[in-house]
């Protein structure tokens, strides 16, 4: 009989010790399948190697995790409380739903331009987008750089706060959780931009630059020509209607520009006949015809060399440098009582033959600018025209809100230009003086006098004008009249001048001249002939032979100085001629 005690088996096994085991071989399995996967590294093999990996415990952190992940499945598929969280969530969202719908509220987490709209009304949603919208900013851009900054608003650019708002309203519950975005409804005024771009056309523009010169030390070298820059109006209008959102939300408008080719590109062929034109210089001279004067101004070299540029045909000036020179030289004239200037065409032609024609002088006339006038005691508008050279006519032209009949001491008229006394290109190797004081005329040729004689003049009804004037016209035999030729029946006889040349107008077709004696009709001569006296009707009457040589030899252009008390001589010439007649009349000649 054997000593040996051994426990019969047991043949029930309660559930809780089941249920423990296979959780126990549902664990080994899971371990066992870790450890055989490839894809993923095992926990000991994300441990640095640099720790013993036996010298761990890694069944805490298992037993953890799998307690948890039983913990929250019971929850989720036992507890009864987690299964109305959904239903919860719902019922509040509704809430606010309805909330917003029926008290006219923005739906919550509803944005627009950056700003919160959610919970706000539709006045103060308008409101903040407005408020957002003028404090928003635009860069206009050119060139790749900033050209300025301006507010939407001042682009033409306008936001339909209205529509967004409502958009905003109808978006419900869908910014909720995550937030929705309300795209902003632009519309441009074209109008706005237009003006706004209109007023950057002058900014923006760079004239072409034509080929043109400069110095490497001692040596002239061309420079090479570039187009312009000119703001293109429409297309920049054009890119901003296409797409302002984008506009907007870049915050950038890039000016649309186009160019203008230069006039030459190359001045390489043109360097040498440059350089001798650039070093040997250029004087404008402004001839005064008035006062029979030059004025000179010089040019330095470093000017001259900006000045030229190369053109189609060759050499030309370059306008911006060109404009310049003339604005200052105008500065110069524009002082004392008869201010002047010189025509900005005039002058560039007169430049452009110098350069083409390879001279060094240009001459151009100097020309004169309207200006006021204070009436004084005892003045007349026939008084007034005479004390400054003119007809009365030009007078009363020029004051077509005044009437002359009828001046006050301290009234403030217009005196027009001179200019319209000498309008042909003025002779300047002759000229004629006439001194209505001593009835006596000069005549000069190259400032020598040529030949004087005593001539009649305008009776006080009708007298000669005093000035500075121009031979116009010539006619061999000019027929006239005057209100004494008119008879009772309103016919008007006429008579005829030998040799006139009309100098000035005064009246519509009435001009005044010069011309021999003349043929009444009935037979006679006026003044019988005589010269020397008060006898005319405004004109200078020559003799017979002496109007003859004067016809001849006074071609159209040639400049008439008429001098009196009430007008000094106003040229070197006048003056010379108004001493020598002097000593004439008094020898008794």
């Amino acid at each position: 009989m054997s000593n040996e005690y051994t426990t019969p088996p047991r043949k029930r096994v309660s559930r809780a010790r089941q249920r423990r085991e296979k959780r126990r071989q549902r664990r080994e399995s899971r371990e066992h399948a870790v450890s055989q996967t490839s894809e993923k590294p095992s926990l000991t093999e994300r441990i640095p190697t640099s720790i013993p990996t036996d010298a761990i415990n890694l069944q805490p952190v298992q037993r953890g995790f799998s307690y948890l992940r039983d913990t929250v499945w019971h929850l989720v598929n036992r507890s009864p409380l987690l299964k109305l969280v959904p239903l919860v969530i719902v019922a509040i969202l509704g809430i606010v739903w309805l909330a917003s719908l029926f008290t006219g509220q923005i739906p919550p987490n509803v944005w627009a331009l950056n700003v919160p709209l959610g919970g706000s009304t539709i006045e103060d949603a308008e409101a903040a987008l407005t408020d957002a919208w003028s404090n928003a900013e635009i860069e206009i851009h050119l060139d790749d750089e900033v050209f300025a900054r301006v507010a939407p608003r001042d682009l033409g650019l306008l936001l339909d706060t209205a529509q967004m708002v409502e958009e905003a309203k109808e978006q419900g519950l869908s910014g909720i959780p995550f937030g929705v975005a309300i795209e902003p409804i632009i519309t441009v005024d074209a109008g706005v931009t237009q003006a706004y771009l209109l007023e950057q056309v002058d900014a923006v523009y760079i004239p072409p630059y034509d080929a043109g010169f400069a110095w490497d030390n001692d040596r002239l070298i061309g420079v090479s020509g570039a187009p312009s820059r000119e703001l293109d109006v429409t297309g920049t209008l054009d890119l901003l209607r296409f797409d302002p959102l984008t506009v907007y939300e870049n915050g950038k408008l890039d000016l649309q520009i186009t160019q203008t080719a230069p006039a030459a590109i190359d001045a390489t062929p043109y360097v040498d006949v440059a350089y001798r034109m650039i070093t040997r210089g250029l004087i404008l001279n402004g001839y005064d015809p008035f006062i029979d004067e030059f004025k000179q101004w010089g040019t330095s070299q470093e000017f001259l060399t900006q000045l030229v540029a190369v053109g189609p045909a060759g050499l030309t000036i370059r306008e911006n440098r060109f404009r310049d020179l003339i604005n200052l030289v105008n500065n110069e004239l524009n002082t004392g009582d008869l201010p002047r200037y010189l025509r900005m065409e005039e002058a560039r032609d007169a430049v452009q033959t110098a350069i083409s024609s390879n001279d060094g002088e240009a001459t151009v006339r100097i020309r004169y600018l309207p200006h006021e006038y204070t009436v004084e005691a005892g003045d007349t508008g026939h008084s007034i025209g005479r004390a400054h050279g003119l007809p009365y006519l030009k007078i009363e032209e020029a004051n077509p809100d005044i009437d002359m009949n009828i001046l006050s001491i301290g009234d403030v008229i217009t005196i027009p230009s001179r200019d319209s006394m000498i309008p042909e290109e003025p002779v300047v190797t002759k000229r004629l003086v006439v001194d209505l004081n001593r009835r006596w005329l000069v005549g000069f040729e190259n400032g020598e006098i040529a030949f004087d004689w005593q001539v009649s003049i305008g009776l006080p009804t009708d007298p000669t004008i005093p000035g500075v004037f121009q031979v116009q016209s010539h006619v061999m035999n000019a027929v006239g009249s005057s209100s004494y030729l008119c008879g009772s029946n309103g016919v008007c006889g006429q008579w005829t001048m030998e040799y006139f040349m009309g100098i000035y107008d005064i009246g519509e077709n009435l001009t005044n001249g010069f011309h021999g004696v003349v043929h009444l009709p009935g037979g006679g001569l006026l003044g019988d002939g005589s010269i020397g006296t008060q006898n005319t009707y405004g004109c200078v009457m020559s003799s017979s032979e002496n109007s003859e040589f004067l016809f001849n030899w006074a071609e159209e252009g040639t400049v008439v100085e008429i001098i009196s008390y009430e007008f000094a001589p106003e040229s070197e010439l006048g003056r010379i001629a108004s001493d020598y007649i002097a000593q004439v009349t008094q020898s008794g000649a």
